[in-house]
């Protein structure tokens, strides 16, 4: 059977050759938004990747023990939202997706781990077997080192994977959503029909490059075969915009594809085809959003596959195939499908609207209350918070009245933490827990009355005085597996720091850093621990604040420059 994936919000894919449908040209240009992304890191054993780096845009962070990221109140292109996701021993992961304003965004990535394939001398060149298919040959002195394109003769290492567009984690797998930009810049839907990632580097670890083509031999599945054109535009990953680049075509020699290329990154053999944007909302009977829930799209007549996820507000949208007949499906968390219904075709765009979806109600948390403030009135302004099952959730608090509504596949006990928020008088409540099954729980009264929410970050880096707003700037303070992670990140400054074992307040050792600046970046510099200090003046765990002041003494990359860096801060432990 033949697989194919569509690109929706948090990265649906589909791939789906389009000839009869209307031709919609478009071209995109950049448009930002203020938005939040949470979302999994997996290895190739579906295990969570923990302490990987996530790169959004201008904001760094790294997954929890759980292989789970989060990003609250950034700045990303609402077109093509690029997550890149590093760890070692893994080749780089990408996710495209199309992200909605204001709310919170889910994406899943599955990493590849980077085995050698095969290594060759770069001065007499050699063909290297991909070991899950497919080969590549090199030129001989064709070789360069990445930095600073400088000829290299010694030993090259080839980490290689073939990713075969059948398998049903492709979107998990594959980099970016399917998405590419035309010899012409025009947006294009991709029918693939294999891809291959390729990395060189010496024996050291030093990246290298071509500066003679290379030729990939890439095997075409047997479901594809039949339908493969002769000849196939080819195309190679974008880093910096998540799309793909036309960049030639490959030609089909009976089983394989076989193409020139000019540089190493992903490459994809892939027919292009016109796409209409579309949005859905999903919702439950009661008419509350099902947030991270799953959506699968289907071509009618076809053994093509989809699927993504919805966003907080239950909104799933993006890109699909025009003129074609498809079906919606929507399935709960142990994956038993609870809606299904015919859409489409579609040659403008198409909002289906609210679909209304029964959730079993063995599986369905609903969770409501109420919340006043300080004068014991009802909050007019403001969130409710719970945090279970290693994921944060809000609602907003109507005329002081709150509910979420969860489904869950592991019904087993499991404890909620609560806080509830006055936006109009800067105060919250402490954190209220308690234990759920599945069900309807009514959790009475809070009093966001407790604790003040105002949050602030100074740093000054060499003598220069940074202050990051959470308004506008990305602020992090999160506990996890009993390390406080600590990040803010402005358009000219990105710090990171971390310290072990605190949960009270007092002075402890900071075990990590990382500094970024417009020039220069910089890590701890570790002749002078004894001043890389992180000093607690309040504390209240997960859920309340952490304040205190910060100093150490760090070492630039490329100057080797000794700098002063301190700071103090109040922000909400996550």
């Amino acid at each position: 059977m033949k697989h194919a994936y569509l690109v929706l919000i948090t990265t649906i894919f589909l791939f789906a050759c389009q000839k009869d449908a209307k031709e919609i040209q478009t071209t995109l240009r950049p448009e930002y938004i203020e938005t939040s992304i949470q979302g999994k890191v997996l290895d190739d054993n579906q295990q969570p990747v923990a302490g990987a780096t996530v790169v959004i845009s201008k904001y760094t962070t790294r997954t929890n023990a759980r292989g789970i990221f989060r990003l609250d109140s950034i700045d990303i292109d609402i077109h093509a939202s690029v997550v890149k996701v590093s760890k070692t021993g893994y080749f780089n992961g990408f996710r495209t997706f199309v992200a909605n304003k204001g709310i919170l965004n889910f994406v899943q990535l599955q990493l590849i781990t980077s085995n050698t394939a095969g290594e060759f001398t770069a001065a007499s060149g050699g063909t290297v077997t991909v070991p899950n298919g497919g080969s590549i040959t090199f030129t001989g002195s064709g070789i360069v080192t990445a930095a600073d394109n400088a000829a290299y003769t010694g030993n090259v290492n080839v980490s290689a994977h073939f990713i075969n567009p059948t398998l049903p984690e492709l979107p998990e797998v594959m980099p970016g959503d399917l998405r590419g930009l035309t010899t012409t810049g025009q947006e294009k839907g991709l029918q693939s029909f294999g891809m291959m990632a390729v990395e060189l580097t010496d024996d050291a670890g030093v990246k290298l490059q071509l500066s003679k083509p290379a030729t990939l031999n890439m095997p075409i599945p047997a479901a594809l075969r039949a339908t493969a054109p002769a000849t196939i535009p080819l195309w190679s990953f974008n880093e910096a915009n998540g799309l793909w680049k036309e960049e030639g075509t490959a030609t089909k020699n009976d089983t394989s594809y076989i193409a020139t290329v000019t540089h190493f990154s992903y490459w994809n053999c892939d027919a292009p085809f016109p796409l209409v944007s579309f949005q859905a909302v999903i919702k439950g009977t009661n008419g509350e959003p099902m947030f991270n829930t799953l959506v699968e799209i289907k071509v009618e007549n076809e053994s093509y596959q989809a699927y993504g996820r919805t966003d907080s507000t239950g909104k799933v949208s993006g890109k699909i195939p025009a003129g074609k007949s498809l079906q919606i499906v929507v399935s709960d968390k142990c994956n038993n499908v609870v809606y299904s219904k015919k859409i489409g075709p579609f040659t403008q765009y198409a909002d289906l609207g609210i679909l209304s979806v029964p959730i079993p109600y063995s599986e369905n948390v609903i969770i409501s209350g109420k919340a006043v403030n300080c004068d014991g009135a009802p909050v007019t302004k403001g969130n409710a918070f719970i945090f279970f099952d290693d994921n944060y959730y809000s609602a907003k608090i109507s005329n002081g009245s709150f509910t979420f509504t969860m489904d869950r596949c592991d019904i087993s006990p499991a404890e909620v933490s609560l806080t509830v928020q006055d936006e109009d008088a800067s105060k919250e409540s402490f954190a209220s827990k308690f234990n759920i099954t599945a069900g309807t729980y009514d959790v009475g009264t809070s009093s966001a009355c407790d604790i003040s929410t105002t949050q602030f970050f100074n740093i000054t880096v060499d003598g220069t005085l940074y202050t990051v707003s959470p308004d506008d700037s990305l602020l992090t303070f999160a506990y996890r597996n009993n390390i406080n992670s600590l990040y803010a990140s402005t358009g000219k400054m990105s710090f990171g720091a971390s310290a072990t074992g605190t949960t009270t307040t007092g002075t402890f050792p900071l075990s990590y850093m990382y500094l970024i600046t417009e020039t220069e970046g910089y890590d701890e510099d570790l002749l002078s621990d004894a001043t890389n200090q992180i000093i607690f003046t309040e504390y209240g765990g997960v859920g309340k604040y952490a304040a205190g002041t910060f100093s150490t003494k760090m070492t630039g990359r490329m100057t080797s420059k000794k700098i002063d860096v301190s700071g103090s801060f109040r922000l909400k432990i996550k």
